[in-house]
């Protein structure tokens, strides 16, 4: 039999302050990542009427993206709780 003083008892996660702020953080980046995609469209058709005029991609338009796409899958393990490092201006641009 079990002892009630050796029932571990959860911790209340309505109370806890750091997962209100993550939750914050969370909305922070569901804005941020909504201009990000938005951002990503239009740097697309940049690139297609680059491609459409020069017959070859704007090379930095495509470093740009490739940086876009490596923030963006930051931000979604961040939103996801798959990682708490938080991307971009917290860390390093790729």
């Amino acid at each position: 039999m079990i002892e009630d003083d050796k029932i571990a008892t959860p911790q209340q996660p309505l109370a806890n302050k750091v997962i209100w702020l993550r939750g914050l953080w969370m909305l922070i980046f569901m804005v941020l990542l909504g201009l990000a995609q938005t951002i990503l469209g239009a740097a697309a058709l940049i690139q297609f009427f680059w491609l459409l005029f020069t017959g070859q991609p704007n090379q930095p338009l495509a470093e740009f993206g490739t940086g876009l796409a490596r923030w963006m899958a930051a931000a979604a393990r961040f939103q996801t709780a798959a990682s708490d490092e938080k991307p971009f201006p917290w860390a390093k641009w790729d």
